[in-house]
């Protein structure tokens, strides 16, 4: 059985493609239909609360430091992207610096380093060719 903690640096599942497609169809565009907006902010922010209680609910129940990082993680995504839909800036820092302790803290120093090393150049990836300097 594969760890839940071990990264795939691969393609994203299928499941993580859609998500990001509904991400992507809240940005605010100004010739959409603002109720269609709405209806799609509404529907990804009932999504995030339903992942921020699942996190709260796991998150009270772990039995290790790294699954107390794993679902902080979540959490924290889950605060990102209420900022997200209410228009207010992130980094996404909490949620990152909580992945990388979750490796940390399972993972030998030079097996959580490499991944961690292979995260960043993953995210620096995102940047490269971007003419605003926002991922993809």
């Amino acid at each position: 059985m594969r760890n839940p903690f071990t990264p795939s640096f691969g393609a994203p599942p299928p499941s993580l493609v859609g998500r990001a497609e509904l991400c992507r169809a809240t940005s605010i565009d100004s010739s959409a239909d603002a109720d269609r907006i709405a209806d799609q902010v509404s529907a990804l922010k009932a999504r995030w609360q339903v992942i921020d209680r699942l996190a709260a609910i796991k998150g009270g129940r772990t039995r290790s430091e790294a699954a107390d990082y794993a679902w902080a993680a979540v959490s924290d995504s889950a605060i990102d992207a209420y900022d997200y839909l209410a228009g207010i800036e992130f980094s996404g820092a909490e949620t990152v610096s909580c992945a990388f302790w979750a490796q940390l803290a399972t993972q030998p120093s030079d097996v959580a380093e490499a991944r961690i090393n292979a995260a960043i150049d993953a995210w620096e990836a995102c940047f490269q060719g971007s003419a605003t300097g926002v991922a993809a």
